[in-house]
Formats: structure tokens, sequence, C-alpha cells
């Protein structure tokens, strides 16, 4: 594949990655309760039209498809937040972003994990004439308590 035109397409959705990864700070889930969570996921990949399997419990495996036959490959993201009360301001200034929800927040990256993952997979989909075999594209509830890694594996090896 080329990818000369990869950081001109990851520029292109710097702003939606800034703005998906605010909307999921602000609304952050504890494991297995990713409800919500799952819900943004599924209308970002349908506005994608990308194809996915909605898993046991809440999460995700969307799939996009190279146009060449090749190796197949997986990315992957957690989606959970930590039951931990996120302050509203940083050391000197109140925060742009905070969770809009007492006692849980996303002060682990999952947040930026999402919507990272989503950008890429804009980019793929761009991209996917040149792709080889296909893209897996995971998002694993619970990886805190470790309550989706098994329905993660048993989807990805059937």
């Amino acid at each position: 594949m080329d990818t000369s035109g990869v950081k001109t397409l990851a520029l292109k959705y710097q702003d939606y990655v800034i703005q998906m990864r605010r909307e999921f700070h602000k609304h952050p889930e504890i494991s297995g309760e990713e409800y919500h969570t799952r819900d943004i996921l599924i209308r970002e990949i349908r506005d994608m039209q990308i194809p996915y399997r909605l898993l046991k419990g809440t999460g995700i495996i969307a799939f996009i498809e190279g146009k060449k036959p090749g190796m197949h490959r997986m990315i992957r993201a957690d989606i959970d937040g930590l039951q931990v009360q996120e302050e509203k301001e940083n050391l000197n200034k109140k925060k742009v972003c905070v969770s809009d929800i007492e006692g849980v927040c996303h002060a682990c990256g999952h947040d930026a994990h999402m919507a990272v993952l989503l950008g890429t997979m804009k980019v793929l989909k761009e991209l996917e004439d040149d792709i080889e075999g296909t893209v897996y594209c995971c998002f694993e509830e619970g990886e805190e308590t470790n309550c989706g890694i098994e329905t993660m594996l048993e989807a990805l090896d059937e």
C-alpha cells in the first residue's frame, strides 16, 4: 500500500478525532456497562458504512475488507472508564472537557483510544482499494476488569 496520503488523511480527520474524544470523555461508563458508548460507536461505524458485529456484552468488531488479497490485521481500543472522580481544573486553569458523570471518568485514556481508532477507520475506509486483507477494528469492553477479553478472543477465533 502506498502510504504517502495517510498523513494528509489523518490531518483531514484530526478535528473529528478531537470531537469524538471529547464526546466519549464527557460520558464515561464503567466496565461491562458501556451501553451509551456502544451506541455512539455504532452510530459512527454505520455512518462510515463499515460492516460490524456486536458481541455479547458491549464489545464490537468492525471489518474493513481490503480489495487486495493479503494478511489480516487487527486494531484494538478499550471502551471502559474508571470509577474515579475527575477534577474540573488542571494545575492552573479549568479543563476544556470533563466527565459529566459523577464518580466516573476516562482517567485511563480509553476515550482517546476509541477516538483514534474511529479516525483510523475513516482513513482506512478511504484507502480500502489499496488495503491487503481485512482489518479487524475491535472495541473491547471491560478492559479494566477483564470482563470483555474472552468474548473478544472467541469472536476473533471464529
